[in-house]
């Protein structure tokens, strides 16, 4: 299935899960990306490690398509990502875009280990729980239900 066979070795010194930051594509086609950001989530987590994917978190309150805002969600998203013990670069669907190729700069220079990972083409058997519109609801993309209790908020 994929390329990696982790011990579950922690890099800090003890046994245990690793902290992983996930290097996948976002812009473009953004259904199919968020979906394939999950399954490497799950890939993760499957393989005995705790995922973090800053792209999918910061585009949640930042405009990836505003230049300002893209720049520091990649800021925030470099911040936290240089804490992981290990970056994965999965690269089923492309090889390293220019945000993921700006991830694994900043993993070098931090001395993180950089693992290129490829799930395979079963990859979407990791969300097929999930479709575009769930995966939407989940991390709320598109128009908010301002409801409270049957009345529109004001």
């Amino acid at each position: 299935m994929g390329t990696v066979g982790m011990s579950g070795t922690a890099s800090r010194g003890g046994d245990g899960p690793k902290l992983i930051a996930i290097e996948s594509p976002f812009a473009g086609n953004v259904d199919t990306h968020v979906l394939y950001a999950f399954a490497c989530a799950r890939f993760v987590m499957r393989e005995g490690h705790y995922p973090y994917a800053s792209h999918i978190f910061f585009t949640q309150f930042l405009d990836d398509t505003d230049p300002d805002q893209r720049r520091l969600g990649m800021k925030a998203g470099l911040a936290w990502a240089k804490r992981a013990d290990e970056r994965w670069v999965f690269t089923d669907l492309c090889q390293p875009t220019a945000g993921m190729k700006s991830g694994i700069t900043s993993a070098k220079k931090a001395g993180q280990a950089v693992i290129e990972i490829q799930i395979g083409e079963d990859w979407p058997e990791l969300v097929k729980d999930l479709t575009p519109e769930s995966a939407k609801r989940i991390i709320g993309f598109g128009q908010p239900d301002l409801t409270v209790q049957g009345r529109s908020k004001p």
